[in-house]
């Protein structure tokens, strides 16, 4: 865990620097709000990493509420790439810089997200042994992907949850739209399977880095 702490922080001081140098390069902030985006996707891993450093010593209530919490925020990670919308040709700097930069934010929410997602198998091979099956994660990366659906296009945020009656309207908007609906559906079939893919990936890379 050492190691991916190290290499969390290598990440993200590149990703500053790199954002330091665009504001000094077109003195202005436009991108400043990758930080934000950031954030949201260390929520994930901050409540992932507290819970394996309780293990036993936490109720199966307060387990679940973290767990209902760290699925809430758990989208904000790999929503990250989708910021490579920003991605366009711009006077002051070449747009390599800019791919690299969105790509580099990008990098280090996957990096987050899939940490967290290997310390949550854990979590849940020990205490909820029934659960730890292939059709969990499945599950899992269709209910992250389609979150981060509704983040980018429906845009709706994590702490929209304090509005449920806002929240499922907006949904059941998009469900009863027959062309938002497929493309949703397609989506979140097509983003599941990305993500499954990079998480077969990745996984030996991330077990050597515990």
């Amino acid at each position: 865990m050492k190691t991916a702490k190290k290499n969390i922080l290598f990440l993200s001081l590149f990703c500053l620097l790199l954002v330091t140098i665009r504001v000094f390069k077109t003195e202005q902030l436009s991108f400043i709000f990758m930080f934000w985006n950031l954030f949201l996707a260390f929520i994930p891993f901050a409540i992932s990493n507290y819970i394996l450093k309780l293990k036993q010593e936490i109720s199966h209530f307060k387990l679940i509420t973290f767990l209902g919490i760290w699925l809430l925020f758990l989208p904000n990670a790999p929503y990250m790439i989708t910021d490579l919308f920003h991605l366009h040709h711009r006077v002051v700097l070449p747009i390599w810089f800019d791919l690299i930069l969105i790509l580099m934010f990008a990098i280090t929410g996957l990096y987050l997200f899939f940490i967290s997602i290997n310390q949550t198998i854990s979590i849940v091979k020990s205490q909820f042994p029934k659960l730890h099956n292939p059709i969990f994660l499945i599950l899992l990366f269709m209910i992250v992907s389609y979150g981060v659906y509704i983040g980018r296009f429906l845009r709706l945020n994590s702490w929209d949850i304090i509005n449920p009656v806002g929240l499922i309207k907006t949904c059941m908007n998009a469900i009863l739209n027959l062309p938002t609906l497929k493309d949703m559906c397609c989506f979140t079939l097509v983003f599941s399977i990305f993500l499954g893919f990079i998480f077969i990936i990745t996984k030996p890379v991330l077990k050597s880095t515990k």
